[in-house]
């Protein structure tokens, strides 16, 4: 039979992900997709403790704030308009008290200090090269805050500015954890607010830095989410409705392909046994039907019962818990 679509050949990791390792995930949107699904699938996960980030530079910025373990104060934030935020955090910080953004984002850091020093996988993922830096002080920051465009100034970073800032990176990360393995994917999501040839660009920066790290670093690998996408998923039915981001099928199947190339054989199996579970705890129930509710209720501990007697190793107590609390609407 002809073969219709052009397949991305996958190097496949002789290091494998399993349920004993902790991983981190940080930067674009991408992270959050990959991460939460591992997260929902019982994987001990740390997802964007800064937020969502886009560019290789406040990636690193973000990550070594967590292994100094930084403590935020006023003098670190901006107020504008209600709003006190951090040029270095995501938008979610954002709090018209600075005392709940401050706690926020030092309680944020301190877990993540903890974290990096025991996980053994960092999931990096930049979405673009482009970066704007704050007027006042040169910096470059990770979100705009919408604050007015006179305020920043912008550039393309080079090749060698990443390579150089994410090595130097590694280095600091391998002296708190010297068995990190580290995994570079590049976001699929098309940055078109400056053109599409400028995207092209920004993103071929990336790739190539990622690409000379890779050579420059021992336990490195690369996931091409970014070619899968371009030539497996080349077609609109795979993007949301802006034509921009990638649809929940493309996310789906990249998910799978990312477990393809680096979850180990108990991880997958788990994970396709775990669907039936996760399927049921989405199932909206009609809660005022009592038949209802108490077979649904026999239903689901069985599904416990049967995945603990084959996975003893994972932590069910939150299934528990969630029982429990049917039980008590009864």
């Amino acid at each position: 039979m002809a073969n219709f679509r052009t397949s991305v050949k996958l190097t496949i990791s002789g290091d494998k992900i399993n349920y004993s390792h902790p991983v981190l995930f940080i930067g674009s949107c991408f992270s959050n997709s990959i991460g939460n699904w591992l997260i929902e699938n019982r994987f001990n996960c740390l997802v964007n403790p800064f937020g969502t980030i886009y560019n290789p530079v406040s990636i690193a910025k973000s990550l070594e704030q967590i292994i100094d373990n930084k403590i935020y104060g006023e003098s670190d934030l901006f107020h504008y308009k209600g709003l006190w935020f951090s040029l270095s955090h995501y938008t979610l910080f954002s709090d018209t008290n600075k005392d709940k953004c401050l706690a926020l984002i030092n309680q944020e850091i301190q877990s993540a200090h903890q974290f990096i020093k025991q996980c053994n996988w960092m999931i990096i993922t930049p979405g673009t090269a482009f970066v704007y830096l704050f007027s006042q002080t040169g910096e470059i920051v990770a979100n705009c805050h919408k604050l007015p465009a006179a305020f920043f100034s912008s550039r393309m970073l080079s090749v060698h500015e990443i390579v150089t800032g994410q090595i130097n990176l590694i280095n600091r990360l391998r002296v708190i954890n010297p068995n990190l393995k580290i995994i570079y994917t590049l976001s699929p999501v098309r940055h078109i607010s400056r053109g599409h040839e400028m995207n092209c660009v920004s993103k071929s920066i990336l790739r190539l830095a990622i690409y000379e790290i890779q050579n420059q670093v021992n336990d490195c690998y690369y996931f091409p989410a970014y070619e899968i996408v371009m030539d497996e998923l080349r077609d609109y039915r795979f993007y949301a409705t802006d034509m921009i981001h990638i649809s929940d099928t493309a996310i789906a199947y990249i998910r799978e392909r990312f477990g393809e190339m680096f979850l180990d054989q108990t991880a997958l199996s788990f994970i396709f046994d775990l669907k039936p579970l996760i399927a049921a705890r989405n199932h909206q129930l009609l809660r005022s039907n009592r038949r209802e509710l108490e077979l649904f209720i026999l239903y689901y501990k069985r599904l416990i019962a049967k995945l603990s007697d084959k996975y003893p190793f994972i932590d069910f107590n939150s299934d528990i818990k969630y029982v429990s609390v049917l039980e008590s609407t009864q």
